[in-house]
């Protein structure tokens, strides 16, 4: 943050609020995905099992700071799944996955979602799905629109990066990527 010792000019202004705005957006997004995880896997949260946090509730300090976390509950710093939150119309999906991707801490499973208006939510991630109707494109966007064109009915569609191919990076709606994240958290549980 800028600290100013004089008058701010117009330009300053204008600055310093739209930071504030999207600060304010990106905590409404963060807040959005924890209450969604938070109803979606309240059989598996609780005392003894896992927590759903974000950031702004002031648990974490240090290097790796997830937006939003699933980690074993009481333990704040043993981060399972580190979420990148993104609620953007310009912005890369891929890049959004990237960050997720470097922030992580070691051992953590990297997943960004991004949401933008009158969309539903995206997930990005990098584990292989086995029983998905992938489309390869050169950006994931694209491709899970066009894998939601061509999906059977038995299959979820999923977009798969093709200029990344020894990555394996995909793209599902958040909803139908739901079922595989709990079978990941019920894995881990299973091992506690």
């Amino acid at each position: 943050m800028t600290v100013y010792h004089r008058e701010q000019t117009d330009k300053e202004k204008v600055r310093s609020k739209r930071g504030k705005s999207a600060k304010r957006k990106g905590r409404r997004a963060e807040k959005w995905l924890a209450d969604f995880l938070r109803e979606r896997f309240g059989d598996l949260l609780g005392p003894g099992k896992l927590e759903v946090t974000q950031r702004n509730q002031g648990k974490w300090s240090g290097r790796y700071r997830p937006e939003v976390a699933i980690h074993p509950w009481g333990n704040y710093h043993d981060h399972l799944i580190h979420f990148e939150c993104k609620r953007d119309e310009k912005r890369s999906i891929l890049a959004a996955y990237k960050q997720a991707e470097r922030d992580c801490a070691p051992g953590a499973i990297p997943i960004a979602v991004c949401k933008r208006s009158r969309e539903p939510a995206i997930a990005v991630f990098r584990h292989k799905i086995s029983d998905a109707h992938i489309e390869y494109g050169a950006q994931l966007r694209s491709s899970l629109l066009r894998a939601t064109c061509l999906a059977d009915d038995d299959l979820v569609p999923a977009g798969g990066l093709s200029r990344y191919p020894e990555k394996d990076i995909f793209a599902m709606w958040l909803d139908d990527y739901m079922p595989y994240l709990r079978s990941l958290l019920t894995e881990f549980l299973a091992g506690i």
